[in-house]
């Protein structure tokens, strides 16, 4: 490409608040166009010469390319008024295609905006150019149109993402990604890390007074699948009557905090359990109607289970009781 990287002799300069044509030409060759078709075009006008804005939604000026004769390989970018209309001073501008993934840096060079004394004209946004930009011996320069020629720029050809080209996002912990439908679609190479739930599931479901153990498995409430890792892959919570049995795939430790509520005079008990084995069963207090959960289950510092919810216990015989359980895993293994 002719234009070499910015300096203060190679600097587009532009009156604040007025129109601007500035007419592009692509090349492959001297006598060869580029040809544009299916390729879109950005140009951006910031401040500073790069920073972290990912969408570009602080820049001064950013437009999308429209290719009027893409096969052509020749363009206009056409500033009005009003998107001229910024702050004086010096600004980074540059050009960029892209198709099928590829990016294509074009163009770079400084912008300065110069201020005017007349304001109002800016306020009736006329379109028709008044001054264009063009590259004359390597500097850039504002000259009347009659004089005006394009910008000239000799590319290769933006070719499709190589398929040899392999890249994979890792995330930490896994479950955070899903398979991509397109195998040969290709990613960015980093990773994520999550300090949240690796697994976070809710359970809602009634248990019949009976007794009879009735089990309640932790997949079926769960999406996506447990991990295999988990404790509570292929286990259960098995309810008869007042009484719970935590079934993990491995031997957890227990810590059970309660309230409950009495179904006849109202008296709240508070109370904290410890079991050392998962396995044992936790009762809850007799004639209770109404009551809060929230256990800890854990192997070590490395995993962690917390059962957080309420549930209510039937008066009479043959009700039902109602459960209502949020499911958080976590794993700093």
């Amino acid at each position: 490409m002719i234009l070499p990287t910015p300096s203060k002799d190679n600097c587009l300069k532009i009156y604040r608040g007025t129109s601007v044509s500035l007419p592009v030409k692509i090349r492959v060759s001297a006598k060869i166009p580029f040809d544009l078709t299916g390729y879109e075009g950005f140009i951006t006008v910031k401040s500073a010469m790069w920073d972290h804005d990912y969408y570009d939604s602080r820049a001064a000026i950013k437009k999308n390319l429209v290719f009027e004769n893409p096969a052509s390989g020749e363009f206009e970018i056409k500033l009005s008024p009003k998107e001229t209309w910024i702050e004086p001073g010096e600004y980074y501008f540059d050009i960029q295609l892209k198709k099928d993934n590829a990016i294509a840096h074009l163009v770079f060079f400084k912008l300065e905006i110069i201020g005017l004394p007349t304001n109002r004209t800016a306020t009736e946004l006329t379109e028709p150019p008044t001054g264009e930009a063009i590259v004359e011996n390597g500097n850039l320069e504002i000259i009347l149109p009659e004089k005006s020629s394009p910008i000239i720029i000799y590319t290769p050809l933006i070719s499709k993402t190589p398929t040899n080209l392999v890249e994979t996002i890792t995330a930490e912990p896994a479950y955070l990604l899903e398979g991509l439908d397109d195998p040969d679609e290709p990613q960015r190479n980093f990773k994520i890390k999550s300090y949240g739930a690796q697994v976070a599931f809710s359970m809602k479901f009634e248990s019949p007074n009976n007794d009879e153990f009735n089990r309640f498995y932790f997949e079926d409430f769960s999406f996506p699948n447990l991990p295999n890792d988990c404790p509570l892959k292929n286990g259960s919570l098995d309810i008869r009557n007042n009484q719970i049995i935590f079934h993990f795939s491995e031997e957890l430790g227990v810590e059970i905090y309660e309230m409950a509520i009495a179904s006849i005079d109202d008296k709240v008990t508070a109370k904290h359990t410890s079991l050392e084995s998962s396995a044992e069963p936790y009762f809850v207090p007799m004639g209770t109607g109404y009551g809060v959960l929230d256990i800890i289950a854990h192997l070590g510092d490395k995993k962690q289970i917390c059962i957080k919810g309420n549930y209510t216990m039937p008066r009479e015989l043959g009700e039902k009781s109602t459960w209502f359980l949020k499911i958080d895993y976590f794993n700093w293994d």
